[in-house]
């Protein structure tokens, strides 16, 4: 058998020892640089302001290239024993002036096929005989810049209904002889163009030549 290790230091010595205390470290107190602590805060006020002064400078370059280019917008008149269709604007240019189902032209998609999602989406109601009638330069909003399509189409079933209530009021049928008098962009060329066959307008601009 194998004898059991003995301790080196004695059991009486053991049983007597004293746990060992170890001083904590003394920490001085620094003294407060109140020239450090304003250059800091004046550091950092600088560049919370500088950062957000370059975020508003690319809010507004985007606003401002977005309205430097031109669009394409897309506009219908309908038309039901002899009246047309229009609708009265709200929350966007043009407000609170009237005008036929219409709206921006999408990436990819064709004129036919804007007018007919436009006509879907703004009032729900079906045409036919969907044809284009002229082209305008529409800069009566200036800086905004549309060039836009006109298109003509026959009522086929269903009543107007307001899809959109965040951008139009309401829907009604018109006599073209008894109009409102704040029509929307290009309405009034629609209408000339529809009666007389002319295919191209412009309208007045801010621009200065």
């Amino acid at each position: 058998h194998e004898s059991p290790i003995k301790s080196p230091v004695p059991a009486a010595a053991a049983a007597g020892a004293k746990a060992v205390k170890i001083p904590a470290p003394t920490i001085e107190p620094r003294p407060i640089n109140t020239a450090s602590c304003v250059v800091r805060a004046r550091n950092n006020l600088f560049v919370f302001v500088a950062i957000k002064a370059i975020i508003k400078l690319l809010v507004y370059n985007r606003s401002m290239n977005n309205k430097s280019i031109a669009k394409v917008g897309v506009g219908v008149l309908i038309f039901k024993d002899g009246k047309v269709l229009l609708g009265k604007r709200k929350n966007a240019h043009g407000a609170d002036e009237y005008g036929g189902p219409g709206g921006h032209l999408e990436y990819g998609e064709t004129a036919k096929q804007t007018a007919l999602r436009e006509i879907a989406e703004e009032c729900g109601i079906k045409v036919k005989n969907l044809q284009m009638m002229c082209v305008s330069d529409l800069l009566t909003y200036f800086p905004k810049h549309y060039v836009d399509i006109g298109f003509a189409a026959e009522w086929e079933a269903g009543e107007p209904q307001v899809l959109e209530p965040n951008r139009l009021e309401s829907w009604g049928w018109y006599d073209p002889d008894a109009l409102p008098d704040n029509l929307f962009g290009c309405v009034a060329a629609y209408l000339e163009s529809y009666q007389t066959g002319k295919k191209y307008f412009t309208f007045p601009s801010l621009v200065e030549n």
